[in-house]
């Protein structure tokens, strides 16, 4: 393989030839009388054909993912990923990177989705075969079991828990908990100012006092991630200095809700279940329904 070239030019792109395959360059000058100059020589192997290794996926929170990824060989300018969820029910993330860099955390996601992830590599201007991997963002913990006790004339005491639900590969457990939960209290008619108490992440309980007595009170309990996201809230109300007491839903429209009561040796319980929380209980002594 021979080339001529002007005598004002000093460079030249030699295509058209082997990935990883040594070549010996011979480079003279001809002059205006026709004679050669004496040769220079070079030696000189092309890159290898850029290949990218497999990219791996893991959910650090609700609303990120950690994505890293190798290469084989060859040389890259930059990467290229595309990051959709499943359902298609947000817009496609594309994130352009330099060369030199083999992992980015992905944000702002929705918990418990299914992700699909596209990665290819650009090298001299050529997109590389794509690579592809799938990721479940974890989901957020759950609120549950809110129940109200130790009713008195003049308050009572709100208890609840907290589930950590694990992610669809069932290997760890959602990351995060909740940073603090805000309890809202109302008396039924509304009548009076709302009482708003905000409860460290780590407490399961409130006592709360300085009510009405024989007055209705609704309470609302919100949990607060660490990542800033809100859980459903649930309700439940209780009358002051009595025995009449009831759990009700969470505030969600068109919410499939069934409701029971069971009368049990004097002790009446309150169960309510929907398709979008766990069991919410109460007990109170027996009473005439």
């Amino acid at each position: 393989m021979g080339r001529a070239l002007p005598g004002d030019v000093r460079s030249t792109v030699m295509a058209g030839l082997k990935a990883s395959t040594g070549y010996n360059i011979k480079l003279y000058a001809t002059g205006v009388d026709g004679q050669n100059t004496q040769p220079l020589f070079a030696v000189a192997t092309t890159e290898d054909i850029p290949q990218l290794g497999p990219i791996a996926a893991s959910s650090a929170s609700p609303h990120n993912l950690s994505l890293s990824w190798s290469t084989v060989s060859g040389h890259f300018d930059g990467f290229v990923i595309r990051v959709s969820d499943s359902e298609q029910q947000s817009e496609t993330l594309e994130f352009r990177l330099p060369g030199d860099v083999r992992n980015i955390t992905v944000t702002n996601l929705m918990d418990a989705t299914g992700y699909d992830i596209e990665l290819y590599g650009i090298s001299h201007g050529r997109h590389t075969p794509t690579v592809l991997a799938h990721a479940v963002t974890a989901p957020l913990p759950k609120v549950e079991n809110l129940t109200i006790s130790n009713i008195t004339p003049y308050g009572f005491r709100v208890s609840w828990g907290v589930k950590h639900q694990l992610p669809q590969d069932n290997l760890t457990p959602s990351s995060g908990g909740f940073s603090h939960f805000h309890i809202v209290v109302t008396d039924s008619g509304w009548l009076l100012k709302a009482q708003e108490f905000t409860v460290p992440g780590n407490q399961s309980h409130l006592d709360i006092g300085g009510l009405i007595t024989g007055i209705g009170y609704e309470v609302r309990l919100t949990g607060v991630s660490e990542s800033g996201l809100l859980s459903r809230p649930l309700t439940a109300v209780a009358v002051t200095g009595t025995t009449q007491c009831t759990v009700s839903p969470p505030v969600l429209q068109q919410s499939p809700v069934s409701d029971f009561v069971e009368a049990t040796m004097g002790v009446y319980v309150y169960n309510y279940y929907n398709h979008f929380s766990s069991a919410v209980s109460l007990s109170q002594p027996g009473a005439v329904l």
